[in-house]
């Protein structure tokens, strides 16, 4: 029915966008048509998106209710935490072009006890720009077909035109109000949208194939050393070529070879002359010298508007991978063989004897295994004492995995044959299981799911080591499981419908790991599947998505640290096999080797304890695999300091892993050669500490997108003292979807350290991912950032999540090494609000640890305190509430008000070795010449935090004259010793200093040397007062020249280029 129904709408479409594809020579007619009979979801996520891509039930295929009466719709399940709004829908990425003929159509169900206030139906183009089609009060609980036409969709009275390229769709419902009681859906079906895509070559000999999800084709043929690239192309209906060259372009993106002429005249290898199809059968013989890895053929033809061009990926593999050599993995045996009986270092050799001497054969009577029993296909989670859950169903697989992956290791290191025999008993009965995906991912349109990673994983060790004590027959039987429940599975899954598209869930890396050492272990054993294309370009294509995706340029990870370990553990083995056998490197085209920089910052040295946000656990481990891996690697000096430890007790992690990547001489470096602040972009965590050791603080703010397993906590504060944590986080230990209170208050803005509006604790939406979608980046940003070793400023504007009930919401944070922390919030609204600012903490001896008195909040834990005094608004009152589990928090809430201005000084302090806490220092306010701030009197020095409000044509304040938005300053003895300042003049206390643009600038000054750490956008002149004449000075490590000093006027003058600038007087 439903594919009938559509044909006659295809046909003319396609006629008539031939036509004009025809005309433009570069362009192609495209058609997205969805209609969710499979149970596959064709890469629509949900909008917004879901808090665990990796797991989500609420979303997927639905056969109820049934457009047309029949076949499956994608539907969006929505169970409310209150009567609140609601925002539901979904999205899809797309690549194409409009027309003027485009039109999108689909049908809506609302399963709702209400109409939604409005439905948006957008469009959003690669350019970052969105438009709108909006529909009123839509009906509910009816099918409604819609019929979109491209004048139909506008942003701010700008109709869409002809030629956008266009990027995502989005559907997206509002309800202002509904209500907590039942559930809210929405359904979509027989989507369709036309237009024009990029025209592509197509390979003829070899085969191509087009990964329509990833924007790409690849060649489904690999090239070793001394092969000539014979290549046959086409391209798609259109405009008839005059001419066709093609580039060759390297693993690291440079062009090898330029201008090599196609033909289609019969000759060089073209096998008929005119007939469209062009040929080159001497496009280049791949060299000794070459690099390996993934290689690009770049096809080009027309001039002007006309050209088009299409990459044909194809693999130079490190060698021709001759069917039947094995073990290849991870080793061959000769150099298992070399190094075994060579000299090793003796830590290399405690961690061989351990892998050896620690095996224990298994007693596992695998022919007693339970069958995998088919549970109900409605749900894997329920609650604390719900019936539906996993149901140990992956039990049987798992353990013949163990005995595989143990036994199999034992024979490759002692040739134990009994160790073999239970290594391949297990692996043929794996290979025959049904299926290693549970049949409620496969019931809801998820063709692989992480927990059946280990039995690929297992397989594909288990194959290429016991590879020739198999006959023939019995390597098929594997080959075939593998492909069959793995590798297949995963091509479907993840390459042709580019399931989980935003590609950020640890799920992925683990998937991966697993279904990526197989194809590394079975890869051209098969001679009907050379190369095993197109599925080995699939994963790559997969991986590299899922790195890019998840590996931040500053040197952190998108999810909460606790899924890097997970999703990173083995799939680092996988790229350490990839590289070994096809050269492929991720390392030099990702930012996959510095991603430990966030951790290096929020850990503690003590046991790994740490702080990160979103679901989290309370410790991070340096030794895991991807740090041996680094340090295997890339020689990585910080990660060795860690690593080398472990590898010498002999028992580091990764069965034989250490051992193969067993590595010494590197000189380690320490974090304490790293400024003590850093503020993470990608990530949108600024992260700064006073010291390195653990007795200093640590404090976490957050400002930016939005990413996996993350929550509704934009805007919080996360700070450590002494190994305390004194403002914590209700998310960690949450025990996730099992737990009741997961969705309603962990998750939610209630459960972080965030600003409320009139007590709702779902004050916050979700802010979107950094997922590559331009039109998608709705989410607080941090606009303004310092992060040096004396002090951090840091801005977050965070109106974007505050669902247009504050017109204006920025967070500042002001601290230094030797003060307090300065947090000052600025909200302004069209409409009078109660504003309530919430503060956790962990219990104390069982028991709620926050108190609050006269304006004073007090956190006090066994070793250390935090005190915070509110200086402004001054009218507040204040409530002290405990969740589920050991945690309490403090809603401190001002009264009605359409604008205020929140203003705190937090002193977090240890406690004394043998006596109790002395009072703290009571902070006093000063508001002056348009400033709001505080002053801090510890009687040997004096701390002061300010920040502008408003403009005044005095800039002066309590002795200081500056042009800064913000300042902190710290005096000793009438002196200024410290100072943060963001402008173009600093002056008071003894110090004066003028540069010729704005700058963000610390101060600090000893009776030794004065240090200046300043950061600015262009090249900047200072001019500084000091008394006398500067012995040396220093620039970012290196003796600067060209510096002034007049002695008349004790001025110094420094040019200094722009970026980061450390600079010490002496």
């Amino acid at each position: 029915m439903k594919i009938k129904s559509i044909l006659p709408f295809l046909s003319l479409f396609l006629f008539v966008s031939t036509l004009n594809a025809q005309t433009s020579g570069s362009r192609v007619p495209y058609v997205i048509y969805d209609n969710f009979d499979t149970g596959e979801m064709f890469t629509w996520e949900p909008y917004p998106y879901q808090q665990d891509t990796g797991y989500d039930p609420l979303f997927g295929t639905k056969k109820e209710p049934a457009f047309g009466g029949k076949g499956s719709s994608l539907s969006r399940l929505t169970k409310p935490n209150d009567a609140n709004d609601l925002t539901q829908g979904f999205t899809k990425r797309i690549d194409m072009y409009s027309l003027n003929s485009t039109r999108l159509r689909f049908a809506y169900y609302f399963m709702s006890d209400r109409k939604p206030e409005k439905l948006d139906v957008s469009l959003g183009t690669f350019d970052g720009k969105l438009f709108t089609h909006t529909i009123l009060s839509p009906k509910a609980n009816t099918w409604v077909e819609l019929d979109i036409p491209l004048s139909s969709f506008s942003l701010n009275g700008t109709i869409l035109n002809e030629g956008a390229h266009l990027q995502v769709v989005v559907l997206k419902a509002f309800y202002p109000l509904v209500n907590h009681l039942p559930s809210y859906s929405i359904l979509i079906d027989e989507f369709k949208l036309n237009g024009e895509r990029s025209r592509q070559f197509i390979a003829q000999s070899p085969k191509s194939t087009w990964f329509e999800q990833f924007g790409h084709a690849i060649l489904n043929k690999h090239y070793s050393n001394g092969e000539t690239i014979n290549l046959s192309i086409s391209a798609e209906p259109g405009k008839a070529l005059n001419e066709v060259f093609v580039e060759l372009i390297s693993p690291e993106n440079k062009t090898a070879v330029s201008n090599i002429k196609f033909y289609d005249d019969g000759s060089h290898g073209d096998l008929k002359a005119a007939d469209g199809i062009w040929s080159n059968n001497a496009v280049y013989t791949v060299k000794a010298t070459d690099p390996r890895g993934q290689w690009k053929i770049r096809a080009k033809s027309g001039t002007g508007t006309e050209q088009f061009s299409w990459d044909l990926w194809f693999i130079v593999p490190v060698s021709d991978h001759a069917s039947g050599i094995h073990p290849r993995v991870f080793h061959s045996q000769a150099q298992l063989e070399a190094r075994m009986a060579g000299p090793e270092p003796e830590s290399a050799k405690k961690l061989l004897n351990y892998l050896i001497q620690s095996y224990k054969p298994s007693t596992l009577d695998i022919d007693k295994l339970p069958a995998q029993n088919m549970v109900a296909p409605e749900s894997v989670t329920g609650g604390p004492y719900a019936s539906a859950g996993m149901g140990g169903w992956y039990n049987t697989q798992n353990a013949l995995a163990r005995v595989i992956t143990s036994e199999a290791w034992q024979y490759a290191l002692t040739k134990n044959m009994d160790a073999a025999n239970r290594a391949k008993a297990a692996l043929l009965k794996l290979s025959i299981l049904p299926s290693w995906n549970h049949p409620w991912m496969e019931a809801n349109g998820n063709h692989t799911y992480y927990p059946g990673a280990p039995a690929a994983f297992a397989a594909g060790i288990g194959y290429d080591i016991l590879y020739n004590l198999l006959s023939a027959e019995e390597q098929k039987t594997v080959r075939n499981g593998i492909m069959e429940k793995s590798i297949k599975p995963f091509y479907r899954d993840m390459v042709e419908l580019n399931r989980m598209p935003s590609s950020n869930s640890n799920h992925i890396g683990v998937i991966l790991s697993g279904v990526g050492v197989a194809a590394m272990a079975i890869a051209n054993d098969d001679p009907n599947l050379p190369g095993l294309e197109p599925y080995l370009s699939g994963i790559l294509a997969k991986t590299k998505q899922f790195i890019d995706r998840t590996m931040l340029p500053e040197g952190s990870y998108n999810e909460p640290y606790t899924y890097q370990e997970m999703g990173y553990r083995e799939l680092v083995e996988f790229l350490y096999s990839l590289e070994r056998n096809f050269g492929v490197d991720y390392t030099s085209t990702t930012y996959l080797k510095e991603f430990y920089q966030y951790p290096i910052y929020v850990t503690q040295a003590k046991d790994g304890a740490y702080q990160d946000l979103g679901d989290v656990s309370h410790t991070y481990n340096f030794t895991q695999q991807p740090m041996q891996w680094l340090v295997y690697k890339m020689k990585d000096p910080f990660m060795y300091k860690y690593v080398k430890p472990a590898w010498d007790s002999g028992k580091a992690r990764g069965g034989i892993i250490p051992y193969l990547w067993y590595t010494e001489g590197i000189a380690p470096i320490g974090r304490e050669t790293l400024p003590l602040s850093k503020h993470f972009e990608g990530k949108g965590h600024m992260v700064t500490r006073t010291s390195w050791e653990d007795s200093g603080t640590v404090m976490i703010f957050k400002a930016g997108p939005n990413g996996n397993h993350y929550h509704a906590d934009q805007g919080t504060i996360l700070l450590t003292h002494n190994g305390e944590e004194l403002l914590s986080d209700a998310g960690h230990s949450s025990d996730y979807y099992g737990n009741l209170y997961f969705p309603g208050y962990y998750t939610q803005a209630i459960g972080h350290n965030v600003m409320l509006v009139d007590m709702n604790a779902e004050s916050q939406a979700a802010g979107d991912f950094e997922n590559g979608i331009a039109a998608l980046r709705t989410y607080p940003k941090m606009i303004h950032s310092f992060a040096g070793n004396n002090a951090m400023a840091a801005v977050g504007d965070l109106t974007s999540v505050y669902k247009n009930k504050v017109s204006k919401y920025t967070r500042t944070l002001l601290s230094s090494k030797n003060g307090p922390v300065f947090l000052f919030d600025q909200v302004k609204s069209p409409e009078a609000h109660s504003y309530n600012w919430i503060f956790h903490a962990e219990h104390t001896n069982g028991k709620s640890s926050i108190s609050y008195s006269e304006n004073r909040m007090t956190i006090n834990r066994p070793a250390a305190r935090l005190t915070m005094d509110i200086l402004s608004p001054q009218a507040l009152s204040s409530r002290i509430r405990n969740s589920d589990r050991d945690e309490s928090f403090i809603a401190i809430s001002s009264e009605k008000m359409k604008d205020a201005d929140f203003l705190a000084v937090m002193q977090p302090e240890s406690k004394p070795a043998n006596a109790d806490y002395a009072s703290a220092t009571k902070p006093k306010r000063i508001d002056s010449n348009g400033w709001i701030g505080a002053m801090l009197n510890e009687g040997s020095s004096i701390h002061y935090g300010f920040f502008r409000i408003n403009e005044s044509s005095d800039s002066g304040v309590e002795g200081f004259k500056t042009d800064a938005s913000k300042f902190s300053a710290m005096l000793a003895d009438n002196k200024l010793m410290e100072a943060y300042f963001d402008g173009k003049t600093f002056e008071g206390y003894g110090s004066d200093l003028k540069f010729s643009a704005t700058v963000d600038a610390s101060l600090a000054i000893s009776s030794s040397e004065t240090v200046l750490e300043l950061r600015s956008d262009n090249p900047v002149e200072l001019t500084m007062a000091i008394d006398l004449k500067p012995k040396s000075i220093i620039h970012n490590g290196v003796l600067l020249k060209g510096w002034k000093y007049n002695q008349k006027t004790k001025s110094l003058s420094i040019s200094l280029p722009k970026g980061q600038s450390k600079i010490t007087i002496n």
